[in-house]
């Protein structure tokens, strides 16, 4: 019954990254995000689902990696966008 809440939670992030990284991908509009941030929630998920593993929790290191995997596309389309405006 646990795992339940963990899938909502699945659910919810799903419905948050997707969109907005599709969005990304379709528009190369990156403007507004800090590579700082992309780079700190992509550190907390990494993180995050390393403690997942150790403590045996498969929903909460799927959510994490998920997550990271989102994280990660930002910020590849952020950095990117930056070495297009510096050339």
């Amino acid at each position: 019954m646990t795992d339940i809440f963990g899938l909502i939670g699945v659910a919810l992030l799903a419905g948050c990254w997707i969109p907005q990284v599709r969005h990304l991908l379709k528009t190369r509009r990156v403007e507004g995000i800090s590579v700082g941030f992309a780079s700190m929630i992509l550190g907390a998920n990494v993180f995050l689902t390393i403690h997942a593993i150790r403590i045996h929790s498969p929903i909460f290191a799927i959510v994490n990696a998920f997550s990271g995997l989102m994280a990660a596309v930002q910020l590849v389309l952020v950095l990117r966008h930056r070495e297009k405006e510096a050339a």
